[in-house]
């Protein structure tokens, strides 16, 4: 018996969802996702919108058949069909067709307009997961399987037939006349998971039959346990992260060893989207934990397009690729100075943030001068108070090298600093950097408090 009771399943579970729902089906042909496409036509909520999206990848003869069979089934069932297709030759060399294929299908689905995206994943894919995450030594997480249910990319994301057997979908299809096509790529056993499904399984079923539904149970089981795991390791990471991006390693190291594995790992995967190996864990262990003279050393480690870096006791998060700003730039001189009129609520858009310049809307329009340049700048707090070297203002406020790399600074027409943004560390994308510094020269007066400038920095994409 198929899952009728999913959505109320759904709802029980403490997830809230709109009504009514706008489902999106990944819909390949195969039997599992032509099911789906009927199961959903037949079981959402009244006046749901359904639309069902193919990926034509380009790797076989026969996908444009594939195309031509959706397209029949989703007239049938009066649903619209959105064809994607994708060009084998923007995959990289050393990218295995699978994890290309893969890789491509997903991005495309998550820019869709849905509330839920359904996949047709059934209870042997689940088992199989199992085995290949055993045999690759996965750790609870990765033993866990795929999820029935989860939030991502600004939508919810749902396997409805987890539970149900590949025999279960055949005998509907059968029942309600649907028509599926095979995939010839799922008879090569090069692959590991086909070698599962064609040789390992039908072994292990013939000894123990209902070994796909052990597999799968052990799975939940699993998932049940990381989901309790996952909250310790949320509450260890909230003590030890002072903000989104900053990993303060005096908190760490008062936790257990594989408590401090758990809260590196959880750290690492916000920013860069995958849970990090067990070599890169021993590495930032090694990196910013083990004894040592950091302060000289400055370890770093660089991952895909996010450098994780010491920097005053703690671990700090940054891009290395544009919008942002590489170091490089702190050498730069001011001479790159540009000029620009704002009107009161207006900003300027840098590559790294935006500055606004906030007013009453009778004052007039403000000339500012600014620079991302600022080697060797002094910066006057006061006008009776000496210069200070501004570098030594943003180390003793706690902003990063990395982070004051794309600031801009306020200058005068003698270009002499003015005025620069500060703040101590990003904490949520509202936080902005307040004009802390006046000079007593030109519309940033002291003795004018109504002119203030704000500077709202970009940082790198955090994934959930």
């Amino acid at each position: 018996m198929l899952i009728k009771n999913w959505l109320t399943h759904w709802q029980s579970q403490g997830h809230s969802a709109p009504s009514p729902l706008n489902f999106g089906v990944a819909l390949s042909g195969g039997v599992d996702s032509s099911v789906l496409l009927h199961w959903i036509k037949h079981h959402a909520p009244f006046s749901s919108t359904i639309t069902a999206y193919h990926v034509h990848h380009g790797l076989q003869t026969s996908a444009d058949a594939w195309v031509h069979h959706c397209e029949t089934l989703c007239k049938r069932l009066e649903i619209p069909l959105v064809v994607h297709y994708l060009d084998p030759a923007t995959r990289k060399n050393a990218e295995s067709i699978e994890a290309w294929a893969r890789d491509a299908r997903y991005a495309w689905l998550r820019e869709q307009p849905v509330e839920c995206m359904l996949l047709g994943h059934h209870q042997a894919d689940q088992a199989e997961t199992l085995m290949l995450q055993l045999l690759r030594g996965a750790g609870i997480a990765g033993l866990s399987g795929m999820s029935s249910l989860w939030h991502a990319h600004h939508k919810w994301w749902a396997r409805p037939f987890l539970n149900a057997s590949k025999n279960t979908l055949i005998d509907y299809a059968t029942k309600h006349g649907i028509n599926w096509i095979e995939d010839p790529s799922n008879r090569d056993e090069t692959y590991s998971r086909n070698w599962l499904r064609h040789t390992v399984m039908p072994i292990l079923k013939a000894r123990v039959p209902s070994a796909e539904t052990a597999l799968a149970r052990s799975a939940a089981h699993c998932a049940e346990s990381w989901a309790f795991i996952e909250e310790l390791i949320q509450s260890d990471l909230n003590l030890c992260c002072p903000t989104l991006d900053v990993l303060a390693l005096e908190q760490l190291r008062l936790l257990h060893p594989y408590r401090q594995k758990q809260v590196l790992r959880a750290f690492i995967r916000r920013w860069t989207g995958k849970p990090p190996s067990t070599d890169v864990i021993s590495q930032a262990i090694t990196a910013f934990l083990e004894p040592r003279d950091a302060e000289k050393h400055r370890p770093q480690l660089q991952l895909q397009t996010v450098c994780f870096s010491w920097w005053k006791e703690a671990i700090w998060a940054h891009s290395t690729v544009p919008p942002f700003v590489s170091l490089a730039s702190l050498a730069s001189s001011l001479d790159s100075i540009q000029k620009t009129q704002l009107n009161p609520m207006q900003s300027i858009h840098l590559p790294t943030g935006q500055l606004t310049l906030y007013a009453t809307e009778e004052h007039p329009p403000v000339d500012v001068l600014y620079t991302t340049g600022h080697a060797g700048a002094y910066l006057q707090l006061k006008t009776d108070a000496p210069a200070r070297s501004l570098k030594k203002l943003w180390y003793n406020a706690g902003v990063s090298r990395w982070d004051r790399a794309g600031f801009p600074l306020i200058v005068n027409e003698a270009h002499q600093p003015l005025w620069a943004p500060m703040y101590a560390h990003f904490a949520t994308p509202q936080q902005f950097a307040h004009a802390l510094f006046y000079t007593g020269e030109g519309v940033f007066n002291e003795n004018h408090p109504h002119i203030e400038l704000r500077w709202y920095p970009q940082r790198p994409n955090m994934f959930s």
